[in-house]
């Protein structure tokens, strides 16, 4: 997980240096729904949780807000489908 938030981190950064905005298909923002809800499954240990919460609050204060988040609720079949 710390993983995944680094690399996150670092493709937001890519973006902003760029000064050009940018396009993502997952973001750090989804990384810590998907932490605390791996948590709240205990598939994460709590100790890790707190690890992973407090590294994302040090990383949010170098990121700049993104203007907009965009979901899309499709059922994997239906992006198959799309894909092809």
């Amino acid at each position: 997980m710390l993983a995944a938030a680094h690399r996150r981190f670092q493709q937001h950064q890519e973006i902003i240096w760029r000064g050009r905005g940018g396009v993502q298909d997952r973001t750090i923002y989804e990384d810590a729904i998907f932490a605390k809800t791996l948590r709240d499954m205990d598939l994460m240990e709590a100790r890790d949780y707190e690890t992973y919460v407090n590294l994302f609050r040090n990383l949010s204060n170098f990121m700049c807000r993104p203007n907009a988040i965009i979901y899309l609720d499709v059922s994997p079949e239906v992006s198959v489908k799309r894909i092809e």
